[in-house]
């Protein structure tokens, strides 16, 4: 996201508040979230002008499509919200639906592996923030664990008056996973009708220290740049 009025570029990392925290900007601009392709929001049907999505652009792209001009990279407030990659990991399991499909156990082992090299959603956190050059050029990463603070730092920084971030994007429901359960078995080699779509979303599951092992595999990177520990 590009707010030249608060002169702020927001980096979306997926799962980490960002739909909270761009409603609130475009709220401060009395603009309504329908209305917020012109900060390069949402998904891009003309593909002259740009790549297939502007939501969750990682600043790399920002860079490579010329959505951020030197004046800007050297004059905004850059920032974005980091999670620690375990609960990231089970919040993008319960939003896409996974968990009326499979354990989160049997998720982590069998699908995410792929899912980390093959769909830009399951991407490291790092991966969004970071320059061609390996740099963060971020002015603030903030924490999810931490965000009613540190978004009392961004609204400082940001010029906003109203503080207090609400909570949107909710999980998805169950009448959507048809197609993702096709693509799961893909992911697991099996018949499709192997899975169950009578709903797995309990609020305690055991994570087994092997699940724990691949979630520290996939996401070493971000466990380390962000100091998360398992």
């Amino acid at each position: 996201m590009i707010s030249h009025f608060h002169k702020c570029v927001f980096v979306h990392i997926p799962k980490t508040a960002g739909i909270s925290i761009e409603k609130k900007i475009l709220e401060s601009l009395d603009v309504k979230y329908e209305n917020r392709m012109p900060f390069w929001l949402g998904p891009n049907n003309n593909l002259n002008i740009g790549p297939p999505r502007f939501a969750h652009l990682s600043y790399d792209d920002m860079i490579k499509y010329h959505y951020l001009s030197n004046e800007i990279v050297e004059k905004y407030y850059k920032f974005s919200i980091v999670r620690h990659p375990l609960d990231r990991l089970r919040s993008i399991y319960n939003y896409k639906g996974y968990n009326y499909l499979c354990s989160f156990n049997d998720f982590v082992i069998k699908a995410v592996p792929r899912l980390v090299e093959e769909n830009w959603f399951f991407q490291s956190q790092v991966h969004f923030i970071r320059n061609s050059m390996g740099q963060i050029p971020m002015d603030f990463i903030g924490k999810f664990e931490n965000l009613e603070n540190d978004f009392q730092i961004i609204s400082e920084k940001i010029g906003l008056s109203d503080k207090k971030l609400p909570h949107y994007n909710k999980a998805k429901k169950k009448v959507t996973l048809i197609s993702k359960q096709i693509k799961l078995a893909r992911l697991y080699k099996s018949d499709k009708k192997s899975f169950n779509l009578l709903s797995l979303n309990r609020s305690n599951i055991d994570i087994t220290d092997t699940v724990k092992n691949c979630v520290y595999k996939a996401y070493r990177e971000d466990f380390k740049m962000f100091d998360y520990n398992l």
